[in-house]
């Protein structure tokens, strides 16, 4: 005997029963004002089985429950549930029962298109050599998305532009982080926040006496679909009330120095080619004292500096600051963003750009103490394995007054640290009167024109 298939959604006993008594609650209450609300209640007790509450209630043949069908083809987002109204309004209509037109015509047609995507934007963090790439995705009715990829620093502008036709697949691809990498590469943003990165890496490129990719031209309509900023986008992001940090921002680039998109850039590396010049012996007929070498070094490390942080690199440093600012505003962490902005405002101003406390100085400072109690840790231990001893001018046990740990700046031995960040050899107090202000022997150093 052939077992009979039951119709979807049907049970037996009871369960049958508290079908038929929420069809019944249902269709009483028709027309009802939210047609998707009322049919959410009556199916809430029923565990999932709302296909069979929708066929117990096609078993009323009216205008009424035609159209409260028609109306919740409207609303349903389960496919299931939607297949389920089909086959009801199917059978309603096969018995003559045809529903209100004008419901008909509300819903979108099963081959009409999908709604149209919008822009999509994509940016990396910046590499230890300031580059990073970009992704202005455009929609695309054939593929999907015309996807512009271009790679840029601030020094030589554009390095890469390709353009792919890519599918919605393609971005996400484009987007998933790399399994064997600790840090997340690429991140969305705003298009409006790539299309301004990409317009100014044309800027740079022709800066270079060099032309932009030809198909950069031809993507040049389709990329002015995207509204241009007229300034960095975290600008206009910022709450209200923001008020960067302007006097002492040793703590905010201590913060910044510590997270790991700014620890790839390796900003040590900027200080050290000019570490050895900077602690070389010179011969001297003069026996000098420890306050002349510190003068000395001082007037070296003055130099230094000034040479490092150019009004060009600063321009890069405070660019790449607002565009990571940006990163950290859209994954939440407002206190790193307000850093980074604070950063960012330090490096444009005109005025003592090298002072105490200032976002250069405490770079400065960072990459020297790193310099020389961790790489010349490293070479001693390296060293010590052969026997062999360092002759570094700038081997920090030459260096007495150097504090071994930042964190120990107050033990008497190492000297000490003031708040404005300066280190102080043993001995040397921080000045109290101008008098005292003017001996450029009373601390360690300052750059060219600082105040303490």
């Amino acid at each position: 005997m052939t077992k009979k298939k039951k119709p979807l959604g049907q049970k037996s006993g009871p369960e049958n029963e508290s079908l038929a008594e929420a069809a019944r609650r249902l269709t009483a209450g028709l027309p009802p004002e939210d047609p998707l609300a009322w049919f959410q209640t009556h199916a809430a007790d029923l565990d999932g089985r709302e296909a069979g509450l929708i066929e117990a209630v096609s078993k009323t043949r009216t205008e009424d429950v035609q159209n409260f069908f028609l109306s919740l083809l409207n609303a349903l987002k389960d496919k299931n549930q939607i297949k389920a109204v089909r086959k009801a309004v199917y059978r309603l209509e096969q018995a003559g029962i045809t529903g209100d037109p004008a419901l008909r015509d509300r819903g979108p047609s099963m081959v009409a298109p999908p709604p149209p995507k919008s822009p999509k934007g994509i940016l990396s963090i910046f590499d230890y050599e300031g580059t990073r790439r970009g992704c202005l995705a455009l929609p695309d009715p054939v593929h999907g998305y015309e996807a512009i990829v271009f790679t840029y620093n601030f020094v030589e502008g554009l390095i890469d532009f390709e353009v792919y036709d890519w599918s919605a697949g393609d971005l996400k691809a484009f987007l998933r982080p790399d399994p064997g990498d600790t840090i997340q590469r690429y991140h969305e943003v705003p298009p409006e926040a790539v299309r301004f990165c990409l317009e100014e890496a044309v800027q740079w490129t022709r800066a270079m006496n060099r032309v932009p990719p030809a198909d950069y031209f031809k993507c040049l309509s389709s990329i002015r679909a995207v509204p241009l900023p007229s300034r960095p986008l975290i600008h206009d992001l910022l709450p209200p009330d923001f008020e960067p940090e302007q006097d002492d921002l040793t703590e905010a680039t201590e913060r910044l120095l510590e997270d790991d998109f700014v620890g790839e850039w390796h900003l040590e590396d900027i200080v050290d080619p000019h570490l050895e010049a900077l602690f070389e012996k010179k011969e001297s007929s003069l026996v000098l004292t420890e306050q002349q070498r510190l003068d000395r070094l001082s007037e070296q490390i003055q130099q230094a500096t000034a040479g490092i942080f150019t009004p060009s690199f600063r321009r890069e440093l405070k660019r790449r600051l607002e565009e990571l600012a940006l990163l950290y505003h859209l994954s939440g962490d407002a206190d790193l963003a307000r850093n980074a902005v604070s950063a960012a405002l330090d490096l444009g101003r005109e005025d003592d750009p090298f002072r105490a406390g200032g976002f250069c100085f405490a770079i400065f400072q960072d990459a020297l103490l790193y310099l020389l109690h961790v790489q010349h840790g490293e070479l001693r231990e390296e060293l010590a394995a052969r026997g062999e001893e360092t002759d570094s001018a700038s081997d920090p046990d030459r260096m007495p007054w150097l504090p071994k740990d930042p964190r120990q700046g107050d033990d008497e031995t190492l000297g000490s640290v003031t708040e404005s960040g300066l280190w102080l050899p043993p001995g040397v107090k921080e000045p109290q009167s101008k008098e005292e202000d003017s001996d450029p022997g009373s601390r360690l150093w300052l750059p060219p024109g600082v105040k303490d």
